[in-house]
């Protein structure tokens, strides 16, 4: 496998899958992470239509326990859809939530949300203290893997709003490809030019096969079957 599909492979797995809505939440769970406060709805009845109303109260409670914005809201499970427009004195619907009808609306609500929880915004100085810390922790060795798990976690702790699955991923993967080199570079300093040029051998092909020493080295004994116990 190649460099490039090894990466690829890693950031697959690494990638958290759509938001982990319950499909079918419990009361309790609902009343946990799926009610509004006196001071929730005050926030909320400063919009403008019971849809935006409702998206409104979605997102602050999608924020408040995942740490990031709802990107498609027909995927909002209709329990949870129908447990709010309850407590909104909304009629119940049958209904997938359909999108928002401007952009600009959305943007103006989740920045409020953002506000109103007191959450930062993902940027530039938040990336660059995140890739800082990662680098520190590469250089101990830890695995790009564990780097994003990690990742994630301190931004939660930052009270920072996760960004797309994607930006976390590609700093990872560049923080992890750095960590490599320098890794490499200062193995490098510490060989003798003797022994750089003893490795450089190994990595020459020779012979009809045009396999490297390396190659040889690396191949498994053979079995140790009765025949080549009495040969030996």
């Amino acid at each position: 496998m190649t460099d490039n599909a090894q990466t690829d492979a890693a950031t697959k797995r690494r990638r958290p899958r759509d938001m982990p809505l319950p499909e079918n939440p419990s009361d309790d769970e609902l009343a946990r992470d799926w009610t509004l406060s006196t001071l929730d709805f005050i926030e909320v009845s400063r919009c403008r239509g019971d849809g935006n109303k409702l998206r409104f109260s979605i997102q602050l409670c999608v924020l408040r326990k995942y740490n990031r914005f709802l990107a498609i809201y027909n995927l909002v499970p209709m329990r949870i859809v129908n447990h709010l427009c309850k407590l909104l004195e909304l009629p119940p619907t049958l209904h997938r939530l359909s999108e928002p009808e401007r952009d600009t609306t959305e943007y103006e609500y989740r920045q409020r949300i953002r506000e109103y929880l007191n959450f930062h915004e993902y940027g530039e100085k938040i990336e660059m203290e995140l890739s800082g810390w990662l680098a520190q922790r590469a250089v101990e060795g830890m695995l790009p893997e564990e780097l994003y798990q990690k990742a994630e976690q301190l931004l939660k702790s930052w009270h920072v709003v996760l960004p797309a699955a994607s930006t976390i991923e590609r700093l990872v993967d560049s923080v992890s490809a750095h960590a490599k080199e320098e890794f490499f570079e200062f193995i490098s300093s510490r060989l003798s030019k003797d022994l750089k040029k003893k490795i450089d051998q190994l990595l020459i092909q020779t012979g009809t096969d045009r396999k490297t020493d390396l190659f040889h080295l690396k191949e498994y004994p053979p079995s140790a079957t009765a025949t080549k116990q009495v040969e030996s």
